[in-house]
This record gives C-alpha cells, structure tokens and sequence, in this order.
C-alpha cells in the first residue's frame, strides 16, 4: 500500500467520523484541505479563547473532501485551497455563492537545504531558462504530487509558465503531501523543493533550527493566481457559522505566512 493509499483510507475516516452538524455545545464545522491544518487549529484557538465553542475542523485533502461532499455531506463552512474546487461544490450547489468570500492569497516558492548550490530565480521564464542550461538549480528537486495535491498542482503550473517543467522533470522528487516534501529536504534527500509559501513559513516558524531557507518566491505576472477562498454551505445551521467566517478573515494567525507574488 503506498503513502497516497493510506492518506486516502485515513482522511476517509475522518471524514467517516465528521458530524453532519454541530452537536450541541460545539462551534461550526468547517472542512478544509490539509494545508490549512496548522493555520486554522490555531484560529479555532482564538476564537475559543473568545468565549465561543471551538469549530469542529475536519482535513482531508481537497479531492477527498470534494468527493465526500458530494455524496451529501453537511457543515457550516469550506475553505478551499483554489478557486477551482470552489467553483465545483457552487456548481452543485453545495456551497451558497453569495456567502464566497477570498480567505488569503498565497505564493509558490523555491527553498533549499544545507546543500542547495547556485539557485534561480523563479522569474522572467527566458532568465530562469538559461541559469538551469548554465548550471543553475542543480540537482534534485522535490515537490508534491501535481496529479494528487493542489499545492503540487501550483508548482507544476508556475513551472509550465516559466518552462521549467520539461528541463527538470527527470531530477523531481513526487511527494504525497507538500509537508513531506520541505522534510526530504530538510533531511538531505534532495538539494531543492518547490511549495506553498505558507508550507514553508509555517514549517520554520514552528522549527525555528531547520535546516532549509527560502531563496525565491515565483513571479509569473498573474498568470498563476494561488488564492484560497471560504464560503458557507446551502442550509448552513450553526448560528456562529457567519460570524466565524468573518472572524476568519479579521484574525492574524499565521496571516504573515501568507504572501502573493
């Protein structure tokens, strides 16, 4: 059985487990995709420490949790890690578009380990092109599966737009999770990775004597908008559930980890 297979069985599990609804005396319950686990605990946090009924928060990633939704699971709220998975659960109807709302725009960024040597500057596609044909990026780079995650899917499009892909697709690294792929570089396993800005930010907040640094964040002139949205679904009932998705979009958890191009 591989890492992604047992993902998938454990994140359907939980998603097993997931209230229909708030039982009485808990917050609303919000489905996100894994990457907002760190951020979203930690606004859950602050707003019990308000006074109110800490959310249920159920993780999953997106293609698990769009899967499940649709076979007519219930909740308060979805933050979705891009526009296209929101659109999907709008389309069907799931989710009330009037109540759509941008939760944080994120970037895609280049880091490296101990390692790293003579990196690029994920830029001007012409630039990048001919520091990769003169050196440039040696080695191996990891990153999460494109086919599988929707952090991978980003990487794999800012390196479409800055023609990367084909140049250095022989030397990545797949990953089940954007998470694992910052840990094999950490660990050695590979010179370079590619992910999530906040990924990374959050990964050396919370282990401050890591191994790893930022070197570039992806400029691609607009043409790969990463940015995550929050919307409340058709018939929500929690009565915080509005007023928990503004407070969302006021908190300042994490919100420094969040950064567009």
């Amino acid at each position: 059985m591989t890492m992604r297979h047992i993902w998938a069985f454990l994140s359907m599990l939980v998603l097993a487990a997931a209230p229909a609804s708030a039982q009485k005396g808990e917050g609303p319950v919000v489905y996100a995709d894994l990457i907002f686990q760190d951020m979203l605990n930690a606004h859950a946090d602050r707003w019990a420490e308000k006074g109110h009924a800490r959310p249920v928060l159920v993780f999953a990633d997106t293609a698990t949790l769009l899967q499940h939704l649709g076979n007519g699971t219930k909740g308060d709220l979805f933050i979705s890690v891009d526009a296209d998975s929101m659109d999907a659960l709008q389309e069907s109807g799931i989710v009330d578009p009037a109540t759509r709302q941008p939760y944080r725009q994120n970037s895609v960024v280049l880091f490296g380990g101990a390692q790293a040597r003579y990196p690029v500057m994920l830029a001007n596609p012409a630039a990048v092109q001919r520091q990769v044909e003169h050196g440039g990026l040696r080695g191996r780079i990891a990153m999460a599966n494109p086919d599988e995650t929707a952090s991978g899917r980003y990487a794999k499009r800012v390196l479409d737009y800055l023609g990367l892909w084909e140049m250095v697709g022989d030397r990545i690294i797949l990953t089940e999770t954007d998470r694992e792929a910052v840990d094999i570089v950490e660990e050695g396993g590979a010179e370079w990775g590619i992910t999530l800005g906040s990924t990374l930010r959050i990964f050396e907040a919370s282990q401050p004597d890591n191994q790893v640094r930022e070197f570039s964040q992806a400029k691609t002139n607009g043409a790969v908008p990463i940015a995550h949205f929050v919307a409340r679904f058709k018939g929500a009932k929690h009565p915080q559930a509005a007023a928990f998705q503004d407070f969302l979009a006021r908190d300042a958890a994490y919100q420094g980890a969040f950064e567009a191009e």
